[in-house]
């Protein structure tokens, strides 16, 4: 396959060769509703059309109806057996958004900015070493670095700090 073919039968990762390409109708339409649920968006926010106190909600729902039509005419997500894991990345993704921004409030409802910082260091300090290891270990393998590992210095500095990190952590509850 030379760059010609590829370049007007390209697909998406996961679309299968029988499966039709997405048509020009296709993002048109995702395009119209788009635009029109952000016109909606801004009619709700500037003018009485809802009850004032039900404006965040119908802010939230024209939101939602916005991903809604991202995902379907422009990532074509859709509900079929060959998209699970597209489906699964998407929910995971959501929990993480969730988590983020329920934490964000809680922490932010209940601010006292020097334990704030204090727990933040602490749980960086519980963590950091695992991430260090992980990339130690990425970094060391031959074939995920595709024949170009680091070097020996880099493993011994990123080693030593890794082990200085454990130290660290376990002295912080034990002393």
């Amino acid at each position: 396959m030379d760059g010609d073919d590829r370049l007007f039968d390209d697909r998406n990762p996961g679309v299968r060769p029988e499966e039709p390409v997405a048509n020009v109708l296709s993002y048109t339409a995702g395009l119209g509703l788009a635009i029109l649920l952000t016109i909606t968006s801004f009619v709700v926010s500037q003018t009485n059309l809802l009850w004032a106190p039900g404006i965040p909600v119908g802010l939230i729902v024209l939101a939602f109806a916005q991903i809604g039509v991202h995902l379907v005419f422009f990532l074509h997500l859709g509900s079929g057996p060959d998209h699970t894991n597209n489906i699964l990345a998407l929910a995971f993704g959501l929990l993480i958004v969730f988590l983020v921004i329920t934490g964000s409030c809680w922490i932010i409802a209940n601010l006292n900015a020097i334990k704030t910082l204090y727990w933040t260091a602490v749980i960086n300090g519980l963590l950091a070493p695992f991430l260090l290891l992980g990339i130690l270990i990425v970094a060391s393998d031959r074939r995920i670095m595709r024949g170009q590992p680091s070097s020996r210095l880099g493993q011994v500095t990123v080693g030593l700090t890794t082990a200085a990190m454990f130290i660290a952590a376990v002295a912080m509850f034990v002393v």
